[in-house]
């Protein structure tokens, strides 16, 4: 049996990860895909210190004075996040596998040494095999199901995919267009036929 699915992207103030964790956002999707619990978190230091980049910022569009002011604590963040997935998965019986756009980035944010939580919190509720849509799309390409000339970033393939971009670089957003775009992926293979324009 399947199991399922925990789609996620977060927005930081810059690439490396001395810059500030800002927004998260985890969904809890079945094995068809339809959508379950939801975790929303903003997020600011403990300290109150931000760590920010000019590009980063340019990046992900936050009003830092705004966020601020809606944010919670990093310690806050983490005890709802530690309790969400441990509910989600069942006390870590039923494991959540993980599914994003470069998923492998936006995981050491919420777990590990800089992230929200320890590794091995992490590890008992999330599985560490990774569904990215990057990679998928890259396989999609070689099977001949989706366009060479296609780029593997989200919002080509949502373009490729003829999907509405509502929220481009939200961490909700995101992560909700992750799951559609996942979604039309998995057409593909299920009705075994090319869909899209020939390459």
């Amino acid at each position: 049996m399947m199991g399922r699915y925990l789609v996620m992207d977060i927005e930081s103030g810059g690439l490396g990860h001395e810059c500030s964790l800002l927004t998260a956002y985890l969904m809890v999707l079945d094995e068809n895909l339809a959508p379950g619990a939801e975790l929303d978190l903003a997020i600011k230091p403990e300290n109150e210190l931000y760590v920010l980049t000019a590009q980063g910022m340019g990046v992900n569009g936050i009003d830092l004075q705004k966020h601020d002011k809606a944010a919670e604590t990093a310690r806050v963040a983490s005890q709802r996040l530690y309790e969400f997935l441990k509910k989600q998965s069942s006390d870590g019986k039923e494991k959540l596998t993980p599914l994003g756009h470069g998923v492998a980035f936006d995981v050491p944010w919420l777990a590990g040494p800089q992230g929200l939580i320890s590794k091995n919190s992490w590890e008992q509720f999330v599985s560490y095999v990774y569904v990215d849509t990057g990679v998928v799309a890259r396989f999609l390409q070689d099977c001949g199901r989706v366009p060479r000339r296609v780029k593997h970033s989200l919002s080509a393939l949502a373009a490729h995919f003829a999907i509405e971009f509502k929220e481009a670089h939200t961490a909700r957003g995101d992560a909700l267009m992750t799951a559609e775009v996942y979604r039309t992926m998995r057409e593909l293979t299920d009705k075994r036929a090319y869909v899209g324009p020939h390459l």
